[in-house]
Protein backbone atom coordinates (compact mmCIF):
# COMPACT_ATOMS: atom_id res chain seq x y z
CA UNK A 1 0.00 0.00 0.00
CA UNK A 2 1.29 3.47 -0.88
CA UNK A 3 -0.22 6.81 0.11
CA UNK A 4 1.68 8.59 -2.69
CA UNK A 5 2.52 11.41 -0.31
CA UNK A 6 3.72 14.79 -1.48
CA UNK A 7 5.69 16.25 1.41
CA UNK A 8 6.62 19.56 -0.18
CA UNK A 9 4.23 21.41 2.14
CA UNK A 10 5.40 19.63 5.27
CA UNK A 11 7.35 21.62 7.81
CA UNK A 12 10.31 20.32 9.79
CA UNK A 13 9.78 20.98 13.50
CA UNK A 14 11.15 20.08 16.92
CA UNK A 15 8.83 17.97 19.03
CA UNK A 16 9.21 20.33 21.98
CA UNK A 17 7.79 23.18 19.91
CA UNK A 18 4.50 21.40 19.16
CA UNK A 19 3.68 19.57 22.42
CA UNK A 20 3.16 20.54 26.04
CA UNK A 21 3.95 18.48 29.13
CA UNK A 22 1.54 18.68 32.05
CA UNK A 23 3.22 18.58 35.47
CA UNK A 24 0.15 19.03 37.65
CA UNK A 25 0.57 17.04 40.88
CA UNK A 26 -2.04 15.80 43.32
CA UNK A 27 -2.17 13.56 46.35
CA UNK A 28 -4.27 10.50 45.42
CA UNK A 29 -6.99 10.02 47.98
CA UNK A 30 -7.17 13.68 48.89
CA UNK A 31 -8.92 14.47 45.60
CA UNK A 32 -11.46 12.58 43.53
CA UNK A 33 -8.81 10.37 41.90
CA UNK A 34 -9.05 6.62 42.37
CA UNK A 35 -7.06 5.28 39.39
CA UNK A 36 -3.39 5.06 38.49
CA UNK A 37 -1.62 3.87 35.34
CA UNK A 38 1.73 2.10 35.44
CA UNK A 39 3.80 0.69 32.61
CA UNK A 40 2.18 -2.71 33.08
CA UNK A 41 -1.22 -1.24 32.26
CA UNK A 42 -0.08 -0.02 28.82
CA UNK A 43 -0.09 -2.50 25.94
CA UNK A 44 2.66 -2.09 23.36
CA UNK A 45 0.37 -3.01 20.47
CA UNK A 46 -2.46 -0.59 21.26
CA UNK A 47 -2.69 3.20 21.42
CA UNK A 48 -5.78 3.21 23.64
CA UNK A 49 -4.96 2.84 27.35
CA UNK A 50 -7.88 1.11 29.00
CA UNK A 51 -6.38 -0.71 31.99
CA UNK A 52 -5.52 0.86 35.35
CA UNK A 53 -4.98 0.11 39.02
CA UNK A 54 -6.86 1.23 42.11
CA UNK A 55 -4.91 3.79 44.17
CA UNK A 56 -5.80 1.79 47.29
CA UNK A 57 -4.59 -1.59 46.02
CA UNK A 58 -1.25 -1.31 47.84
CA UNK A 59 0.74 -1.63 44.61
CA UNK A 60 1.07 2.07 43.70
CA UNK A 61 4.43 3.71 44.41
CA UNK A 62 4.96 7.04 46.14
CA UNK A 63 5.90 8.83 42.89
CA UNK A 64 2.42 8.38 41.39
CA UNK A 65 1.34 11.99 41.83
CA UNK A 66 1.14 13.38 38.27
CA UNK A 67 -2.43 14.02 37.19
CA UNK A 68 -3.80 13.14 33.78
CA UNK A 69 -7.24 13.86 32.33
CA UNK A 70 -9.36 12.18 29.62
CA UNK A 71 -7.96 12.80 26.15
CA UNK A 72 -4.36 13.32 27.26
CA UNK A 73 -1.49 11.18 26.03
CA UNK A 74 0.84 9.18 28.28
CA UNK A 75 4.40 8.29 27.30
CA UNK A 76 6.57 6.06 29.50
CA UNK A 77 10.08 7.46 29.20
CA UNK A 78 11.79 4.40 30.70
CA UNK A 79 12.88 1.77 28.16
CA UNK A 80 11.23 3.51 25.19
CA UNK A 81 11.81 0.45 22.99
CA UNK A 82 8.88 -1.15 24.86
CA UNK A 83 6.52 1.32 23.10
CA UNK A 84 4.49 2.21 26.17
CA UNK A 85 2.34 5.15 25.11
CA UNK A 86 -1.26 5.95 24.28
CA UNK A 87 -4.35 8.04 24.92
CA UNK A 88 -6.60 7.72 27.99
CA UNK A 89 -10.35 8.28 28.34
CA UNK A 90 -10.37 8.56 32.15
CA UNK A 91 -8.54 10.57 34.82
CA UNK A 92 -5.88 9.32 37.20
CA UNK A 93 -2.23 9.62 38.19
CA UNK A 94 1.09 8.36 36.81
CA UNK A 95 4.64 8.24 38.16
CA UNK A 96 7.37 10.75 37.42
CA UNK A 97 8.84 8.71 34.54
CA UNK A 98 5.59 8.84 32.58
CA UNK A 99 5.06 12.08 30.69
CA UNK A 100 1.55 13.54 30.44
CA UNK A 101 1.34 15.22 27.03
CA UNK A 102 -0.89 17.42 24.90
CA UNK A 103 -0.43 18.56 21.33
CA UNK A 104 -0.26 22.30 20.68
CA UNK A 105 -2.66 22.82 17.76
CA UNK A 106 -1.83 26.53 17.70
CA UNK A 107 1.69 25.43 16.75
CA UNK A 108 0.47 23.02 14.09
CA UNK A 109 0.00 19.59 15.76
CA UNK A 110 -3.32 17.80 16.31
CA UNK A 111 -3.95 15.80 19.48
CA UNK A 112 -5.32 12.80 17.57
CA UNK A 113 -2.18 12.70 15.40
CA UNK A 114 0.33 12.73 18.28
CA UNK A 115 -0.12 9.11 19.49
CA UNK A 116 0.92 7.74 16.09
CA UNK A 117 3.99 9.95 16.02
CA UNK A 118 5.12 8.67 19.44
CA UNK A 119 4.55 5.06 18.35
CA UNK A 120 6.33 5.39 14.99
CA UNK A 121 9.47 3.36 14.29
CA UNK A 122 11.39 6.55 13.52
CA UNK A 123 10.63 8.13 16.90
CA UNK A 124 11.17 4.90 18.85
CA UNK A 125 14.58 4.45 17.21
CA UNK A 126 15.51 8.01 18.20
CA UNK A 127 14.19 7.58 21.75
CA UNK A 128 16.03 4.30 22.23
CA UNK A 129 19.32 5.73 20.94
CA UNK A 130 19.06 8.87 23.09
CA UNK A 131 17.91 7.18 26.31
CA UNK A 132 20.40 7.45 29.17
CA UNK A 133 21.25 4.86 31.81
CA UNK A 134 22.34 1.25 31.50
CA UNK A 135 20.06 -0.72 33.80
CA UNK A 136 16.86 1.23 33.11
CA UNK A 137 17.49 3.61 30.18
CA UNK A 138 15.23 6.65 30.10
CA UNK A 139 14.49 9.31 27.49
CA UNK A 140 14.91 12.57 29.37
CA UNK A 141 12.43 15.34 28.68
CA UNK A 142 15.03 17.68 27.22
CA UNK A 143 16.23 15.09 24.75
CA UNK A 144 12.67 14.19 23.80
CA UNK A 145 11.94 17.82 22.96
CA UNK A 146 14.88 17.88 20.55
CA UNK A 147 13.43 15.19 18.29
CA UNK A 148 12.86 16.58 14.77
CA UNK A 149 10.37 15.39 12.19
CA UNK A 150 8.41 16.54 9.14
CA UNK A 151 4.96 17.78 10.17
CA UNK A 152 2.07 17.70 7.66
CA UNK A 153 -0.44 20.56 7.46
CA UNK A 154 -3.41 20.29 9.84
CA UNK A 155 -5.85 19.08 7.19
CA UNK A 156 -3.52 16.25 6.18
CA UNK A 157 -2.94 15.33 9.83
CA UNK A 158 -6.69 15.04 10.26
CA UNK A 159 -6.98 12.80 7.22
CA UNK A 160 -4.07 10.60 8.34
CA UNK A 161 -5.39 10.39 11.90
CA UNK A 162 -8.85 9.34 10.72
CA UNK A 163 -7.29 6.60 8.58
CA UNK A 164 -4.95 5.33 11.28
CA UNK A 165 -7.57 5.36 14.04
CA UNK A 166 -9.80 3.27 11.77
CA UNK A 167 -6.96 0.78 11.32
CA UNK A 168 -6.30 0.87 15.07
CA UNK A 169 -9.96 0.15 15.84
CA UNK A 170 -9.99 -2.80 13.44
CA UNK A 171 -6.80 -4.19 14.97
CA UNK A 172 -8.25 -3.86 18.47
CA UNK A 173 -11.44 -5.62 17.38
CA UNK A 174 -9.36 -8.54 16.13
CA UNK A 175 -7.62 -8.65 19.50
CA UNK A 176 -10.95 -8.75 21.33
CA UNK A 177 -12.19 -11.50 19.02
CA UNK A 178 -9.00 -13.51 19.51
CA UNK A 179 -9.31 -13.22 23.30
CA UNK A 180 -12.98 -14.24 23.18
CA UNK A 181 -12.18 -17.23 20.99
CA UNK A 182 -9.40 -18.26 23.35
CA UNK A 183 -11.71 -18.14 26.37
CA UNK A 184 -14.46 -20.02 24.53
CA UNK A 185 -11.96 -22.69 23.48
CA UNK A 186 -10.67 -23.18 27.03
CA UNK A 187 -14.22 -23.41 28.38
CA UNK A 188 -15.15 -25.97 25.72
CA UNK A 189 -12.01 -28.02 26.36
CA UNK A 190 -12.54 -27.99 30.12
CA UNK A 191 -16.01 -29.48 29.62
CA UNK A 192 -14.65 -32.07 27.18
CA UNK A 193 -11.97 -33.22 29.60
CA UNK A 194 -14.05 -33.11 32.78
CA UNK A 195 -15.32 -36.46 33.95
CA UNK A 196 -12.68 -38.38 32.03
CA UNK A 197 -10.65 -41.09 33.72
CA UNK A 198 -7.27 -39.74 34.85
CA UNK A 199 -3.79 -41.21 35.22
CA UNK A 200 -0.74 -39.72 36.84
CA UNK A 201 1.41 -38.06 34.19
CA UNK A 202 4.47 -40.03 35.29
CA UNK A 203 2.69 -43.33 34.60
CA UNK A 204 2.17 -42.69 30.91
CA UNK A 205 4.79 -40.11 29.91
CA UNK A 206 8.58 -40.07 30.07
CA UNK A 207 10.57 -36.84 30.56
CA UNK A 208 14.06 -36.30 29.16
CA UNK A 209 16.08 -33.29 30.31
CA UNK A 210 18.19 -31.26 27.90
CA UNK A 211 21.92 -30.64 28.12
CA UNK A 212 23.80 -27.42 28.93
CA UNK A 213 25.48 -25.82 25.93
CA UNK A 214 28.47 -23.45 26.39
CA UNK A 215 27.52 -19.98 25.18
CA UNK A 216 30.80 -19.69 23.27
CA UNK A 217 29.35 -22.25 20.82
CA UNK A 218 26.44 -19.97 19.90
CA UNK A 219 26.47 -18.80 16.30
CA UNK A 220 24.48 -18.35 13.11
CA UNK A 221 25.20 -21.69 11.46
CA UNK A 222 24.76 -25.30 12.45
CA UNK A 223 21.89 -26.91 14.34
CA UNK A 224 19.17 -24.80 15.97
CA UNK A 225 19.36 -24.68 19.78
CA UNK A 226 15.94 -24.70 21.40
CA UNK A 227 15.67 -22.05 24.11
CA UNK A 228 12.64 -20.95 26.16
CA UNK A 229 12.16 -17.83 24.03
CA UNK A 230 11.56 -20.05 20.99
CA UNK A 231 8.51 -21.60 22.68
CA UNK A 232 5.45 -19.51 21.80
CA UNK A 233 2.09 -19.08 23.59
CA UNK A 234 0.25 -20.81 20.73
CA UNK A 235 1.94 -24.10 21.63
CA UNK A 236 4.38 -24.08 18.73
CA UNK A 237 8.06 -23.38 18.42
CA UNK A 238 9.34 -20.64 16.15
CA UNK A 239 12.79 -19.32 15.31
CA UNK A 240 13.35 -15.57 15.58
CA UNK A 241 16.23 -13.14 15.12
CA UNK A 242 17.38 -13.93 18.66
CA UNK A 243 17.49 -17.70 18.08
CA UNK A 244 20.94 -19.28 17.95
CA UNK A 245 22.63 -22.28 16.38
CA UNK A 246 25.42 -24.55 17.55
CA UNK A 247 28.00 -26.71 15.72
CA UNK A 248 26.75 -30.00 14.32
CA UNK A 249 29.77 -31.72 15.92
CA UNK A 250 28.42 -30.91 19.41
CA UNK A 251 24.97 -32.29 18.59
CA UNK A 252 26.49 -35.45 17.11
CA UNK A 253 28.40 -36.06 20.34
CA UNK A 254 25.12 -35.66 22.26
CA UNK A 255 22.75 -37.29 19.81
CA UNK A 256 20.30 -38.32 22.53
CA UNK A 257 19.26 -34.65 22.79
CA UNK A 258 18.41 -34.23 19.13
CA UNK A 259 14.84 -33.05 18.58
CA UNK A 260 12.68 -33.87 15.57
CA UNK A 261 9.59 -32.12 14.17
CA UNK A 262 6.54 -33.20 16.18
CA UNK A 263 8.41 -33.77 19.45
CA UNK A 264 6.77 -32.30 22.56
CA UNK A 265 8.88 -30.03 24.76
CA UNK A 266 8.16 -28.33 28.08
CA UNK A 267 9.74 -25.18 29.53
CA UNK A 268 11.02 -25.75 33.07
CA UNK A 269 12.29 -22.30 34.06
CA UNK A 270 10.91 -18.76 33.81
CA UNK A 271 11.41 -15.29 35.26
CA UNK A 272 7.78 -15.27 36.43
CA UNK A 273 4.52 -17.18 36.21
CA UNK A 274 3.04 -14.66 33.76
CA UNK A 275 1.63 -15.79 30.42
CA UNK A 276 1.79 -19.43 31.59
CA UNK A 277 5.43 -19.51 30.46
CA UNK A 278 6.59 -21.95 33.14
CA UNK A 279 5.36 -25.38 32.12
CA UNK A 280 4.54 -24.23 28.59
CA UNK A 281 4.27 -27.25 26.29
CA UNK A 282 5.05 -26.83 22.59
CA UNK A 283 5.24 -29.01 19.52
CA UNK A 284 8.52 -28.81 17.58
CA UNK A 285 8.22 -27.42 14.06
CA UNK A 286 11.83 -28.18 13.11
CA UNK A 287 14.87 -30.22 14.05
CA UNK A 288 16.84 -28.78 16.97
CA UNK A 289 18.98 -29.55 20.02
CA UNK A 290 17.35 -29.96 23.45
CA UNK A 291 18.77 -27.31 25.78
CA UNK A 292 19.02 -27.48 29.56
CA UNK A 293 15.94 -26.50 31.59
CA UNK A 294 13.75 -27.72 28.77
CA UNK A 295 12.36 -31.25 28.76
CA UNK A 296 11.14 -33.61 26.07
CA UNK A 297 7.84 -35.38 26.81
CA UNK A 298 7.37 -38.80 25.24
CA UNK A 299 4.11 -40.78 25.64
CA UNK A 300 4.79 -44.40 26.53
CA UNK A 301 1.37 -45.90 27.18
CA UNK A 302 -2.10 -45.39 25.72
CA UNK A 303 -1.91 -41.69 24.85
CA UNK A 304 -1.13 -39.97 21.57
CA UNK A 305 1.33 -37.05 21.33
CA UNK A 306 -1.41 -34.91 19.78
CA UNK A 307 -3.77 -35.43 22.71
CA UNK A 308 -0.99 -35.03 25.28
CA UNK A 309 -0.14 -31.66 23.75
CA UNK A 310 -3.77 -30.53 24.11
CA UNK A 311 -4.23 -31.88 27.64
CA UNK A 312 -1.13 -30.08 28.95
CA UNK A 313 -2.05 -26.72 27.41
CA UNK A 314 -4.89 -26.05 29.83
CA UNK A 315 -5.45 -23.64 32.74
CA UNK A 316 -5.67 -26.67 35.04
CA UNK A 317 -2.13 -27.83 34.23
CA UNK A 318 -0.77 -24.26 34.38
CA UNK A 319 -2.33 -23.79 37.81
CA UNK A 320 -0.79 -27.07 38.98
CA UNK A 321 2.65 -25.91 37.80
CA UNK A 322 2.22 -22.52 39.49
CA UNK A 323 1.35 -24.15 42.83
CA UNK A 324 4.26 -26.59 42.70
CA UNK A 325 6.99 -24.31 41.29
CA UNK A 326 10.03 -23.25 43.32
CA UNK A 327 12.14 -20.10 43.46
CA UNK A 328 11.54 -16.44 44.26
CA UNK A 329 13.32 -14.40 41.58
CA UNK A 330 13.40 -17.17 38.98
CA UNK A 331 10.75 -19.88 38.94
CA UNK A 332 11.74 -23.52 38.42
CA UNK A 333 9.89 -26.79 38.11
CA UNK A 334 11.13 -30.36 38.20
CA UNK A 335 9.65 -33.70 37.17
CA UNK A 336 8.69 -34.43 40.77
CA UNK A 337 6.42 -31.38 40.66
CA UNK A 338 4.29 -32.68 37.80
CA UNK A 339 4.68 -36.47 37.61
CA UNK A 340 1.61 -36.91 39.82
CA UNK A 341 -0.53 -34.49 37.80
CA UNK A 342 -3.92 -36.16 37.12
CA UNK A 343 -3.91 -36.18 33.32
CA UNK A 344 -7.24 -36.85 31.57
CA UNK A 345 -6.96 -40.32 30.02
CA UNK A 346 -9.91 -41.04 27.69
CA UNK A 347 -10.04 -43.91 25.23
CA UNK A 348 -8.04 -43.57 22.04
CA UNK A 349 -11.26 -43.02 20.08
CA UNK A 350 -12.22 -40.10 22.32
CA UNK A 351 -8.67 -38.76 22.12
CA UNK A 352 -8.91 -38.77 18.31
CA UNK A 353 -12.30 -37.05 18.45
CA UNK A 354 -10.97 -34.28 20.71
CA UNK A 355 -7.86 -33.83 18.55
CA UNK A 356 -10.04 -33.38 15.45
CA UNK A 357 -12.29 -30.84 17.16
CA UNK A 358 -9.31 -28.91 18.51
CA UNK A 359 -7.95 -28.71 14.97
CA UNK A 360 -11.13 -26.87 13.95
CA UNK A 361 -10.78 -24.46 16.85
CA UNK A 362 -7.13 -23.91 15.96
CA UNK A 363 -7.94 -23.06 12.35
CA UNK A 364 -10.44 -20.44 13.51
CA UNK A 365 -7.99 -18.90 15.98
CA UNK A 366 -5.16 -18.95 13.42
CA UNK A 367 -7.41 -17.15 10.93
CA UNK A 368 -8.10 -14.34 13.40
CA UNK A 369 -4.41 -14.14 14.34
CA UNK A 370 -3.44 -13.92 10.66
CA UNK A 371 -5.89 -11.07 10.09
CA UNK A 372 -4.53 -9.25 13.15
CA UNK A 373 -0.97 -9.59 11.80
CA UNK A 374 -2.10 -8.30 8.41
CA UNK A 375 -3.72 -5.23 9.99
CA UNK A 376 -0.62 -4.66 12.13
CA UNK A 377 1.57 -4.77 9.03
CA UNK A 378 -0.74 -2.29 7.31
CA UNK A 379 -0.51 0.08 10.29
CA UNK A 380 3.28 -0.15 10.30
CA UNK A 381 3.42 0.48 6.54
CA UNK A 382 1.23 3.57 6.79
CA UNK A 383 3.09 5.05 9.77
CA UNK A 384 6.47 4.36 8.14
CA UNK A 385 5.38 6.19 5.00
CA UNK A 386 4.19 9.17 7.03
CA UNK A 387 6.92 9.40 9.66
CA UNK A 388 9.76 7.48 8.04
CA UNK A 389 11.21 4.10 8.93
CA UNK A 390 13.92 3.30 11.43
CA UNK A 391 16.30 6.21 11.72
Amino acid sequence: MSLNLCKTTWKRVRLGDVIRRSRTQVTPGSVDIDRYVGGGHIDSDSLAIERFGDVNDGQMGSTFTYLFQPGQILFVSARPYLRKSGIVNFSGVVADKTYVLDAAPENGLLQEFLPFLLASDHFIAYATAEATGSMNPRLLWGQMQRYEFALPPLDEQKRFADLMWSVEAHQNSRGVLAASLGLAYESWLEKKLSGQTTRHLGEIVRLQHGRPVPSNLYGDVGVALLRPGDMKPNGRTQWTDSSVRIPASFTEENADCSLSPGDLVINMTAQSLEDRFLGRVCRMHDAAFLNQRIGRLTPVQGITPEFLHIALRTPAFSAWVARRSEGSKVKHMHWRHIEDYPLPFPSEDVQAEIVAEVASWTRAMDSVAHEARTVSTLKQTVTSEIFGGVK
